[in-house]
């Protein structure tokens, strides 16, 4: 299933992957938890709840009701970025070297 993008529920599953595939050859990729994640709150014309993005990782990001239910859909994204790339025989950006933290960026409102 080489080149395919992958549904994965755990990091866990993400590091099976890529033992099977061959692809890791030194050390585990970063873990999910190591990514910083910034909240946005999303206004009432987007549709409301938060946008969760992942600087770190392009095109990783996620949404939610609520700013829990954001941050966790963000894991999950970021599992299935990895397990991705890994798939493909891409390269993983390493996290900022940040401590990772949870991010809200209060300039937009939910008005």
């Amino acid at each position: 299933m080489s080149g395919a993008v992958r549904d994965v529920s755990s990091f866990g599953e993400v590091d099976r992957i890529a033992r099977a595939e061959g692809t890791i050859t030194m050390g585990k990729p970063p873990a999910p938890s190591d990514y910083a994640i910034l909240l946005c709150p999303l206004s009432r014309a987007d549709g409301g709840g938060y946008l969760a993005v992942v600087a770190d990782l392009p095109g990783c990001m996620s949404d939610g009701d609520t700013p829990e239910q954001a941050f966790t859909n963000a894991q999950d994204a970021i599992a299935s970025w990895i397990a991705s790339a890994i798939t493909m025989k891409r390269p993983i950006p390493d996290p900022s070297p940040a401590h990772p933290e949870l991010l809200i960026d209060s300039r937009r409102t939910s008005h």
